[in-house]
């Protein structure tokens, strides 16, 4: 016999579209959910205050209904989920007036959804509970929240590196100099010495990205592009 018990509630999964300075730094975003909760009136049972539960009259309790069919193998059982209970054995005596019986309204709620600093598209933020209410007393789903980061428009990601170029002239390369590069953090000075060849990839150590869930840093690697003048002159 099938008993009229907890059911836990869907689990939800929606998605947030950040840019890439969001994903870098963390932020907090607010998120507009329409989905199943508790029923007030009834508290979540499904049947008006002071009515009770009855068994099924169509199934007599067992949340089933069975048949038996004759074939030439011989006699078939066959059951189907019984369609005035539903498959749970018993009804309200009276339904709730407000939920029909179900236990849970649509309702609206707004939910604050911290992403971390570090995060990185296609990772899953869960907040436990934030799902759909379940039904008779049963446990609340949880809600996932997908994440994609816009590009960036000045720093290329690469897990928790960043890659940027800077141009220089070939006196800069030859001579060597200081260079003030831009990074997630503010200006650096980059050291670069006589000789520097085109291509040459520097490394700012913990200029990166966060780690997730972690203080430490990817780091900042620097590519050396040298432009060639067209004419020199004598000097």
């Amino acid at each position: 016999k099938q008993k009229r018990g907890p059911r836990r509630g869907e689990d939800i999964e929606t998605s947030f579209r950040i840019s890439f300075e969001e994903a870098v730094f963390g932020t907090t975003k607010e998120l507009i959910l329409e989905k199943l909760d508790a029923c007030q009136h009834c508290s979540g049972k499904g049947m008006e205050p002071g009515s009770r539960l009855v068994d099924c009259r169509t199934c007599q309790g067992m949340g089933e209904i069975r048949s038996v069919r004759n074939t030439i193998l011989g006699q078939i059982m066959s059951s189907s989920v019984c369609g005035t209970c539903r498959g749970e054995g018993s009804y309200p005596e009276k339904k709730c007036t407000k939920c029909g019986g179900d236990g849970r309204v649509q309702k609206t709620e707004h939910i604050n959804v911290k992403i971390p600093a570090g995060i990185d598209t296609g990772a899953a933020i869960r907040i436990s509970g934030k799902g759909e209410t379940g039904t008779h007393g049963g446990e609340t789903g949880d809600l996932y929240v997908h994440i994609e980061v816009l590009p960036g428009k000045k720093w290329v990601r690469s897990g928790n590196d960043i890659h940027t170029e800077k141009g220089i002239h070939l006196l800069q390369a030859v001579l060597g100099d200081t260079l003030s590069i831009e990074t997630l953090y503010g200006p650096v000075k980059l050291k670069i010495a006589a000789g520097t060849q085109s291509g040459r990839v520097f490394r700012l150590s913990e200029y990166g990205v966060q780690k997730l869930n972690r203080s430490a840093r990817g780091d900042h690697y620097v590519k050396i592009n040298v432009r060639i003048p067209e004419k020199l002159s004598r000097r």
